[in-house]
């Protein structure tokens, strides 16, 4: 990263902090919470908001839900559904269900009738070997992805689980994938420990950009810029 890049980030997130804090003229107020008030791990890898407002907190040992006044922490040994302890993302599509993913092919929803979680793990994950999630994804088509440390997978509304793509699956099964987006020309960017990968619609690979990170790092977030 460029000095010059550097100081235009520098420079944004000042101006939206200076905005932030000086909007209406009112101070932000944080609240801290802990294992102290509840919750079930202090090393929080995660957090989400569902649609009935509750915030789903995802950490190193428990989910929990959060109604604004308690937690309700969610183990493995009580929910065996849970599948494990160590949760690492958390994701609402635009259904408004909530989907965890963690190491060792920990892929789930949240049932709210029933108030346990279904397993939605690929077919493959079983047949060779657990792959962590790394993050979730619901493009403009509505299509629901998932990225893995090996590669893409898609979700498939028939089977009600996750599985390969046709193409892409296979693509990007070398690599590990921390994220994704599609852009407006359809292409999708796709973000590795050694570069930004691009495919087209198909699952195509169309080219790679090895060089375009210092050492040591990855891309694992995109937002979108209208």
């Amino acid at each position: 990263m460029t000095g010059k890049v550097v100081k235009l980030l520098l420079y944004t997130i000042l101006f939206w902090i200076s905005n932030f804090v000086a909007y209406a003229g009112e101070v932000a107020t944080f609240y801290r919470y802990s294992s102290k008030d509840g919750l079930s791990c202090n090393y929080v890898h995660d957090i989400v908001q569902d649609k009935n407002g509750f915030l789903w907190v995802a950490t190193e040992y428990g989910l929990n839900r959060f109604d604004g006044v308690h937690f309700r922490s969610y183990f493995v040994e009580d929910c065996p559904s849970l599948e494990r302890n160590q949760l690492m993302h958390l994701f609402c599509n635009s259904e408004g269900r909530l989907l965890v993913g963690g190491n060792n092919g920990v892929l789930i929803s949240y049932d709210e009738k029933t108030d346990s979680f279904k397993n939605l793990m690929p077919d493959d994950f079983k047949t060779s070997y657990y792959k962590g999630i790394t993050s979730f994804y619901t493009d403009v088509k509505q299509r629901e992805w998932v990225t893995t440390t090996n590669g893409i997978y898609i979700y498939d509304k028939k089977t009600e689980r996750y599985g390969k793509h046709p193409i892409l699956t296979d693509s990007t099964s070398k690599f590990f994938v921390s994220g994704m987006i599609r852009d407006d020309f359809g292409r999708f960017l796709c973000g590795t420990y050694t570069g930004l990968i691009v495919y087209d619609e198909s699952g195509r690979h169309l080219t790679q950009y090895d060089d375009c990170l210092p050492f040591g790092m990855m891309i694992s977030n995109f937002v979108p810029v209208e």
